[in-house]
């Protein structure tokens, strides 16, 4: 029977097979699928390039802080080294300004009547 069809023009006068819809929906989905995927690693390499970007900024950001505290710190330490040094002097003068007034007395001659 093949022979039979093949030698006629039967073969090649039928219409072609037309693909089932299914398999149309199947290839859309396909390139639906694939052009998603595509839209989803270029999103996850911009969002690592901004990742990238904000961690730069923080690192940054955290050595301008932690040079920030070592000098505040810094500052600190010799502003309390600078106090304990005002407040000896500050001592000093009390006890000079306690005994002023005996010294002065006994200089210009005071004595007290008894």
């Amino acid at each position: 029977m093949l022979k039979k069809l093949v030698g006629s023009d039967k073969l090649w006068g039928m219409p072609a097979r037309k693909r089932p819809a299914a398999n149309n929906h199947l290839q859309e989905a396909m390139a639906l699928l694939i052009r998603n995927q595509a839209a989803f690693v270029e999103q996850i390499a911009r969002n690592d390039q901004e990742r990238l970007t904000l961690q730069r900024k923080s690192d940054v950001w955290q050595l301008k802080n932690d040079e920030r505290w070592r000098k505040t710190e810094e500052w600190q330490r010799r502003s309390e080294e600078r106090f304990d040094r005002i407040e000896v002097r500050l001592s000093r003068v009390e006890t000079i300004l306690l005994q002023l007034p005996k010294a002065i007395k006994k200089e210009i001659g005071f004595k007290v009547q008894r």
